[in-house]
């Protein structure tokens, strides 16, 4: 093995240096997102309106309850949650497709909002107002108004 490295040419080696190097430019973790993502209406700034107890029908708001909460959908897949204008947590957030009918090869599929690896919702957005519903895991129905 050693004899047959030292029979390539200075030449060939200089090649394979260079090839080896372009090959690790060409391959990146760039977070940049995509144009897609960029033109997701969910990125932005969503303030709590209000959220719904499906079980109970109880309605809690930022009048009822003495606090704002506000979530920013970030480009890099980052959302960060904030409490009376204080940041209180910070995820990685993604979508997911989920199957209605997995039986079904002509099943339609869901679009699920993930955040913090795993925690999903329901959501949909119209005009200015996203909706994100946690209710199938006992949790709550939320509104949001969009910051302009």
């Amino acid at each position: 093995m050693i004899l047959y490295i030292s029979k390539i040419s200075s030449h060939k080696w200089g090649l394979l240096l260079i090839s080896l190097f372009c090959l690790g430019l060409s391959c990146s973790n760039d977070p940049t997102p995509t144009i897609e993502k960029k033109n997701d209406p969910i990125i932005g700034r969503w303030n709590w309106v209000k959220e719904i107890y499906p079980r109970t029908l109880e309605e809690i708001s930022p009048l009822t309850e003495g606090y704002t909460k506000m979530i920013y959908f970030k480009n890099d897949s980052i959302v960060e949650y904030y409490r009376n204008d204080s940041l209180t947590h910070v995820y990685p957030y993604e979508f997911r497709y989920i199957i209605n009918n997995s039986m079904d090869p002509n099943s339609d599929s869901t679009r699920m909002l993930s955040i913090h690896d795993g925690i999903e919702a329901y959501y949909s957005i119209t005009s200015d107002t996203l909706i994100l519903d946690w209710s199938y895991i006992d949790g709550t129905t939320q509104y949001y108004k969009k910051e302009q």
